[in-house]
């Protein structure tokens, strides 16, 4: 792996969960002040190929986050310690959240500069469920990674 940022696997682990909360929090903050701040009377552009390929692409960028989180776990490799675990569980956490956060982000901004219709608030609210539901678990982290009895009573 890279360079470790966290002394203790059990540390590692509560950074993760507090980067998904912060993340999950921004989406929301951030969306919330575009809601409140701008009118979709009056930026709204014109519909053009735009409006119709974006929804497609974001939601498309939804389903690529979490089929690549299945692939960096099944390609895992030879991790030894619980730490390159823990590690790995992160790294391959940040890229969905990432992709999932980003399409949640731009599907709010084409919502208020290209289109006003329902369909970019739903590709939001999917992008956000993917986020929640993709919070990190021990159990979840123990059953992606065949984690020990000893590993899992480590992280709790």
């Amino acid at each position: 792996m890279g360079t470790q940022t966290f002394a203790t696997p059990k540390e590692g682990f509560k950074q993760t969960q507090t980067l998904h909360l912060a993340l999950m929090l921004g989406l929301v903050l951030m969306s919330s002040m575009l809601w409140l701040t701008i009118s979709t009377d009056e930026v709204a552009l014109e519909q053009t190929i735009l409006s119709q390929v974006l929804p497609i692409v974001l939601a498309g960028l939804i389903v690529v986050a979490f089929y690549l989180y299945k692939m960096r776990i099944a390609n895992q490799g030879e991790l030894t310690t619980l730490l390159e675990k823990v590690e790995h569980y992160r790294a391959s956490n940040i890229i969905k959240w990432a992709l999932m956060e980003g399409a949640g982000l731009m599907s709010m901004l084409f919502y208020f500069f290209i289109e006003d219709g329902l369909l970019f608030p739903v590709i939001f609210g999917c992008a956000l469920l993917g986020l929640a539901y993709s919070r990190p678990s021990i159990d979840q982290f123990a059953e992606d990674y065949n984690l020990t009895n000893q590993e899992s009573s480590e992280l709790k």
